[in-house]
C-alpha cells in the first residue's frame, strides 16, 4: 500500500523545491551576466605554436618523471578546456601530478573563416606541423 505523505512533508518538500530552483535562477542570471564565471584552463601552459586559431600548448611541469611527452589531440567540437576545468579538478593538473609532461593541440573557436576545412587539413596538416 502506498505511503500518503503528510501536508508538513509537503510543505518540506515545495519549501526545499522553492529553494533550489531559486538558487539555480540567482546562478543562471550571473552566468548570463557573466558574473562570477568559474575559471577554467588556469593550469599554468605556453604557447609554443600556433596557426591560425589553433594553438599547441606546453604545460608547465618541474617535476617530469615519464616520457615520451603526452600530447593530446582534443575534439574539434569541443573546448579543451573540459580537460582543465578548475584547480583540483583537472584531468590535465592530475597527469601533471603523476609526472608526464603534457601538450595539448586546441582548436580555438571555429568560425567561417574554418569552413574550407575538411578533416584532411587538420589530420594531413595541422597535426604533423603542431608536432
Amino acid at each position: 500500500m502506498p505511503i500518503v505523505p503528510t501536508p508538513k512533508g509537503v510543505l518540506d518538500r515545495v519549501r526545499r523545491d522553492v529553494e533550489r530552483n531559486a538558487l539555480r535562477a540567482r546562478n543562471g542570471i550571473r552566468l548570463v551576466a557573466g558574473v562570477d564565471r568559474p575559471g577554467v584552463g588556469q593550469t599554468p601552459k605556453d604557447v609554443v605554436w600556433q596557426r591560425g586559431r589553433s594553438q599547441l600548448w606546453h604545460y608547465r611541469n618541474e617535476n617530469v618523471r615519464h616520457s615520451p611527452p603526452l600530447l593530446i589531440v582534443f575534439s574539434l567540437i569541443s573546448r579543451s578546456y573540459i580537460l582543465d576545468l578548475t584547480p583540483g579538478n583537472s584531468f590535465v593538473e592530475q597527469l601533471l601530478e603523476a609526472g608526464f609532461d603534457v601538450y595539448l593541440l586546441d582548436w580555438g573557436e571555429p568560425d567561417e573563416r574554418d569552413a574550407h576545412n575538411g578533416l584532411e587539413d587538420y589530420v594531413d596538416d595541422y597535426i604533423p606541423a603542431a608536432i
